[in-house]
């Protein structure tokens, strides 16, 4: 591959990531809602959220589009002591 066809293939995937993180948005929200639907369906009524980052923020957005009620988000170890030099 010459310079000038990396430089247009990096151009391509360039425009492209914003298409296919889009997608993965929309895909994962999907699915994290049918989920969420499925357990509310089962006698769920309220949910935690145990992670971090995208998936969170994901899933956050497709509890809200549910009738399920956001209990917590739990973001770190809950097995752990907050200061476990204190106790």
């Amino acid at each position: 591959m010459t310079k000038i066809e990396v430089a247009q293939l990096q151009g391509i995937l360039e425009l492209r990531m914003p298409f296919t993180t889009l997608h993965y948005y929309h895909y994962t929200k999907d699915l994290l809602t049918a989920y969420l639907m499925k357990l509310y369906q089962q006698g769920e009524k309220t949910i935690n959220i145990y992670c971090t980052g995208q998936l969170a923020e994901i899933t956050y957005y497709a509890g809200m589009s549910t009738p399920l009620k956001l209990n917590a988000i739990i973001t770190g170890d809950p097995s752990q002591k907050l200061f476990p030099a204190a106790f």
